[in-house]
C-alpha cells in the first residue's frame, strides 16, 4: 500500500497581504496534479509517508509540520477535500459551489467516521466531512517548498519532472501576481 499526494496550486490575486484580509484566492487546477510516489519528497512537504510510521522509524520530520487546510482555502479545494453531508431526507446542505468531486454521505456515516477518528467536520457550514482515507492536510508557500526540499537535501534535478512543473506553475503565478502569492495545498492517502 503506497502513499499518494493530492496537490493543488492556489494563488492570491488580491491587493492586500498575500492570503490575508482582502485575499482573492483562486485554485489553478480543478483536477489533481499527478506527482509520482517519491517518499522523500512526500515527507519533505509534510510528513506524508512518515505520518503512518512509528516515530523511531522516521529519519527526518518535515521542516514545516502539517498545518491542516488553510482557513481560507479556495472553494475548489474545499469541494475536493470534503464530502457534502446529506440532510434528513437525502438532500445535501446548501453548498456554495455548483460542483462536488466527492459524493454526498449520510449524516450517520459522517458521524461514524468522525467518532472513529477517521475524519473531521469542516469548521464552517454547509455540513461537510473529510474523506476517511485522507490524512495530513497542509499547505506551503513557494519559498517554503524550496526550504522544505533543502531540509531533506533534495536537489531540483533529482525531483520528478511532474513536480518540477508544479513548481514552475507556482513561480509563474508569483511572477504575475507577486511574491508569496502562490501556495501548494495538499493532503495524502494510503
Amino acid at each position: 500500500m503506497g502513499t499518494d499526494i493530492h496537490a493543488f496550486v492556489e494563488f492570491d490575486r488580491g491587493r492586500g497581504d498575500p492570503f490575508g484580509a482582502g485575499a482573492d484566492i483562486v485554485c489553478f487546477n480543478r483536477g489533481e496534479f499527478f506527482v509520482p510516489n517519491d517518499y522523500d519528497l512526500l515527507n519533505a512537504l509534510g510528513d506524508g509517508r512518515s505520518h503512518s510510521l512509528h516515530p523511531d522509524e522516521v529519519r527526518r520530520w518535515s521542516l514545516v509540520p502539517p498545518r491542516g487546510l488553510p482557513s481560507n482555502a479556495s472553494q475548489t479545494v474545499l469541494d475536493l477535500y470534503y464530502h457534502p453531508v446529506l440532510r434528513p431526507g437525502g438532500q445535501p446542505g446548501r453548498a456554495s459551489s455548483w460542483w462536488h468531486e466527492l459524493p454526498p454521505v449520510t449524516r450517520d456515516d459522517a458521524d461514524r467516521w468522525v467518532t472513529e477518528g477517521l475524519s473531521h467536520f469542516a469548521p464552517v457550514p454547509p455540513a461537510r466531512v473529510s474523506n476517511p482515507d485522507w490524512h495530513t492536510p497542509s499547505w506551503l508557500l513557494l519559498a517554503e517548498v524550496y526550504d522544505a526540499l533543502a531540509h531533506f537535501g533534495l536537489a531540483a534535478e533529482n525531483l520528478p519532472a511532474e513536480f518540477l512543473v508544479v513548481l514552475r506553475v507556482m513561480a509563474e503565478f508569483e511572477a504575475l501576481v507577486g511574491p508569496g502569492r502562490s501556495r501548494l495545498v495538499f493532503w495524502y492517502d494510503n
